[in-house]
């Protein structure tokens, strides 16, 4: 073992730790946390070699018919995949994630009118619905993953190797993340385009412009069909009109294009209502998809979770 040049590289970080694999003594978490990190180190390195390796197999095109030099391939293909999954979560989510996403977000505002007809029934007239979309650029940030102690985030000594080895890789996979810098640059000296930074370092841009001539109104007449009123028609009917639409923020789709930048897409939808005890409980469904609320203060909400809609 002291031999080994792995093992003399490991020394040279923890010199203290001479008996680290001594059976005798009890191994610290902190210890167990920086073996965990160093054997990271040493995974990304044997990809970043299978990475390069592959690559220029691929460019020798006299070989492309040779079907042992192809098996080849398809190993070392296999055991980069078996090295990937023994990697940390955190690490292997930052090697492999899409840092851009393009958010098309939905506002949706709609109110009932109904008339009581007993103590117990009501006889719906109508809905009508306001709608407003935009679309919103988050960049992630680019820090790697690492295990987190006591609410803290644990920086191992190989920390600045390890996040070199995900940037080399990254780069090898052509994640783009050199043309994403370019993007938030070009965002962050436009004036008509607003800037937020979260907790985590991600960033999210919006236009500032608040485009009143983009809301969409409906009416929709109940008193011959009630129970058209329920979740399901409302979300049918609301992304159908969507769907018509032509994007108002061409802008930021151009931009996407000109930098050769493909994002993760995501499509969310907000409904609001401003008497939902009301609104909400005359859905036709609202059997349904009552457990899908929380009740705070009398209203229904969703804010502490999620429905999926043509998932």
């Amino acid at each position: 073992m002291e031999a080994n040049i792995i093992f003399k590289v490991f020394r040279s970080f923890y010199p203290r730790y001479n008996n680290v694999f001594d059976n005798t003594i009890p191994l610290k978490v902190s210890l167990l946390t920086e073996l965990e990190h160093f054997h990271n180190l040493i995974v990304l390195i044997l990809i970043y070699d299978i990475e390069l390796t592959l690559s220029l197999m691929k460019q020798n095109i006299s070989f492309q018919d040779d079907d042992d030099y192809n098996d080849k391939i398809v190993n070392l293909k296999y055991e980069m995949s078996l090295l990937t999954k023994s990697l940390s979560g955190g690490i292997r989510v930052s090697l492999s994630r899409n840092r851009l996403q393009l958010i098309n977000r939905l506002y949706v505002g709609f109110d009932t009118e109904y008339k009581t007809v007993d103590s117990i029934t009501n006889s719906l007239l109508c809905y009508t619905t306001a709608s407003l979309s935009e679309t919103i650029i988050k960049i992630r940030d680019d820090s790697v993953d690492f295990s987190i102690k006591d609410g803290v985030v644990f920086q191992p000594k190989t920390a600045g190797m390890i996040i070199t080895g995900v940037k080399l890789l990254r780069y090898l996979r052509q994640k783009n993340d050199s043309s994403l810098d370019d993007l938030k640059d070009l965002l962050i000296q436009d004036s008509s385009v607003e800037c937020l930074v979260l907790k985590n370092n991600d960033m999210i841009f919006r236009l500032k412009t608040f485009d009143i001539e983009g809301i969409r109104e409906s009416y929709v007449d109940l008193s011959k069909n009630p129970s058209f009123f329920s979740f399901r028609c409302l979300m049918d009917e609301i992304l159908n009109q969507q769907e018509e639409e032509v994007d108002q923020n061409k802008k930021f789709l151009l931009l996407l294009q000109s930098l050769n930048l493909k994002p993760t897409v995501r499509n969310e939808c907000t409904l609001i209502a401003h008497f939902t005890t009301a609104d909400v409980s005359l859905f036709h469904d609202f059997g349904e998809i009552k457990t899908k609320f929380t009740v705070l203060s009398k209203s229904f909400l969703t804010l502490d979770k999620f429905l999926t809609y043509r998932g």
